[in-house]
């Protein structure tokens, strides 16, 4: 007989952050609560704050010239029913749980993961722009109203409003952003396993459409099932997604970019500087560790190769 084994369900196992995140209702025309958690955690921080008229959220953190920016929206689809929701971790996923009905409920990771994503981003870039717009889910409401002035000196927006593990889009009913964009952020994605894909509405289109005139990009977010009392959330895909946005935002360079009546061409995508400052990036990110004694490469983490390792240690023993 095959031994009876018990799922681990915690919803502790959590990062704090994002459990409070998921933790709070939010629906399509009241956004309040999020919001409100959110300009209290960046006053917390000593990031910088403001809201406009619509009832958007722009945060800033650091300072630079120009910025990577992220956005995303505070709404969901889902009712606040004032019952709270219960975060549960059944492996490597998360689900939510009325608490009174015991039954499961939508844990909004449309687009409660996109929030993370962008805190992520706030908390280990030392410069940082963001902005949370209110009802997305009712069509792009918010972020038609956004005050594009925040968005001046930012050098491209990303956004993580969709489901799946492996959709980087590129083209909502045109184009998103530069072929110099695209080319720029191709060895990111292939290193994190993500792809081009058209999408569907979400606010970065919408962005495009105001006239941003940088180049835009939505991208998979980790959470499934979206819109239903079923939807859940893998908790690695998230974690893949907030690092493949963290790789983005240090690309260097601003990536302008105007929707074009024509199909832009493959040519004069870097400047000679442009593309250096992309390949010490790159290396940067790839280069394997070496061995501090004989120069060959080293097991991740070690100081020496295996050679040299057990060189060192056979005359440490001869010496004894």
């Amino acid at each position: 007989m095959k031994p009876f084994t018990s799922m681990k369900i915690m919803s502790t196992a959590l990062d704090p952050l994002l459990k409070s995140i998921l933790e709070i209702e939010s629906e399509t025309g009241n956004c309040t609560g999020m919001r409100d958690f959110l300009a209290s955690l960046a006053e917390m921080r000593g990031w910088r704050h403001s809201q406009d008229e619509a009832g958007n959220l722009y945060v800033v953190s650091g300072d630079a010239d120009s910025y990577p920016c992220i956005v995303a929206h505070l709404d969901t689809v889902h009712d606040i029913t004032g019952d709270g929701i219960v975060p549960v971790v059944i492996g490597e996923n998360v689900t939510g749980m009325n608490p009174v009905t015991m039954q499961q409920t939508g844990i909004g990771g449309d687009d409660k993961c996109g929030i993370y994503a962008a805190l992520y981003c706030l908390q280990n870039l030392p410069a940082c722009r963001a902005a949370f717009f209110v009802d997305e889910e009712s069509g792009c409401e918010g972020s038609g109203a956004a005050d594009m002035a925040f968005f001046a000196d930012c050098r491209f927006v990303l956004q993580a409003d969709r489901r799946g593990n492996s959709d980087f889009v590129t083209d909502i009913s045109g184009p998103l952003s530069s072929f110099r964009f695209q080319r720029a952020v191709a060895p990111l994605l292939k290193r994190h396993g993500y792809r081009k894909s058209p999408g569907g509405l979400t606010d970065v289109m919408q962005l495009r459409d105001n006239g941003i005139g940088v180049s835009v990009a939505n991208m998979s977010a980790g959470y499934y099932n979206p819109h239903t009392s079923g939807e859940y959330i893998n908790l690695p895909d998230l974690q893949r997604a907030c690092d493949l946005m963290l790789d983005i935002c240090q690309l260097p360079g601003r990536f302008p970019f105007t929707p074009p009546k024509k199909r832009e061409r493959w040519s004069g995508f870097f400047a000679r500087e442009e593309r250096q400052s992309l390949r010490e990036y790159y290396h940067s990110l790839w280069s394997p560790p070496t061995c501090s004694h004989c120069g060959h490469r080293a097991p991740e983490g070690a100081e020496l190769c295996d050679t040299c390792d057990a060189n060192f240690e056979l005359e440490r023993l001869i010496g004894m």
